[in-house]
């Protein structure tokens, strides 16, 4: 599916809301089990989950970075927010204010996305 389609569009979009999904889990992840203060509290709790979840703090902070750096990436190829924003509006998919405001936000996001990429890397 053509990514310069509404229908190519959203197939995309769905997929890096998908990708940002799995981020902001990591990142929660990472955050309550970080926190010594939750597992103690949650002792029950945390007892009862998969080791998966706590046994490397790093890894999920790791894979949270990992895949909020794809929504910014700029490899040939790949389809992240920006180029969304551009075909979006070249389609006239969304109202010029609105992509405005989309454009406004993302190059806000912009220095934290190549902080973490330098993270990643």
């Amino acid at each position: 599916m053509s990514p310069t389609s509404e229908a190519g569009l959203k197939v995309h979009l769905e997929e890096l809301t998908s990708v940002l999904r799995l981020a902001r889990a990591s990142f929660d992840i990472w955050w309550r089990f970080a926190d010594r203060a939750f597992v103690i509290k949650n002792r029950d709790l945390v007892d009862g989950l998969s080791q998966f979840f706590f046994f490397n703090g790093e890894a999920n902070f790791f894979s949270c970075v990992v895949r909020s750096c794809v929504l910014f990436d700029k490899s040939k190829g790949v389809l992240n927010l920006e180029d969304i924003g551009k075909e979006a509006g070249r389609i006239k998919l969304i109202e010029k204010n609105e992509l405005d405001n989309f454009n406004s936000q993302i190059a806000t996001a912009i220095p934290t996305a190549k902080k973490l990429q330098i993270i990643r890397n």
